[in-house]
């Protein structure tokens, strides 16, 4: 079953108009607090580089920005990091007439904050499975047992989100999350 591409223009999130962001959303039970200092240890320790959140204008690697909204340089790319507290769903009830899979419902329903990492600018198709590398490890660092599914933007993917998938989010290939299998009911 393909919901995908059904459910994809019912977010929250104003679209380019040729593509998606390339990005992977995470829908959250409840808020988090983060910062830029937080951002900076977890996005050094998950990429294996040394990233700052002070003297951002003397290094390669840094975080800046405040929360809602947070910018990451590391590996020679910019990456968005949003964290907002509200639905990431402007009409969650069409979201939810589009899913059969009861759990990716209830995550509908249930999601109250969203977080996500976006790679910031244009990707070229040569680099896609870098930057979804990275996209991966930093969504991987970010989810934590408030977190109800995960979303890719620009494929349509939409999974239930289960610690089981931080060993595919952190692999070669982290849009393996959203095959088919993984969706159906258990």
């Amino acid at each position: 079953m393909k919901v995908f591409s059904r459910i994809r223009g019912l977010f929250r999130r104003p679209k380019l108009p040729d593509r998606p962001p390339v990005s992977l959303v995470l829908l959250m039970l409840k808020p988090r607090f983060l910062d830029a200092a937080m951002l900076a240890r977890l996005a050094s320790k998950t990429l294996g580089v040394e990233i700052s959140a002070t003297d951002v204008e003397k290094r390669a690697a840094f975080v800046s920005g405040k929360a809602p909204c947070f910018v990451l340089s590391a590996l020679g790319r910019m990456f968005l990091i949003n964290n907002f507290p509200l639905p990431y769903f402007e009409q969650p009830d069409e979201v939810m007439a589009n899913i059969h899979e009861s759990r990716l419902r209830e995550a509908v329903r249930n999601h109250r904050a969203w977080l996500s990492v976006d790679a910031f600018g244009k990707v070229d198709e040569r680099e896609l499975d870098d930057v979804y590398r990275a996209l991966g490890k930093l969504a991987a660092a970010l989810a934590m047992s408030d977190c109800l599914a995960l979303y890719a933007p620009a494929t349509g993917g939409l999974c239930v989100y289960e610690p089981g998938l931080i060993d595919t989010l952190t692999g070669p290939n982290p849009l393996d999350v959203f095959k088919e299998e993984a969706h159906e009911d258990p």
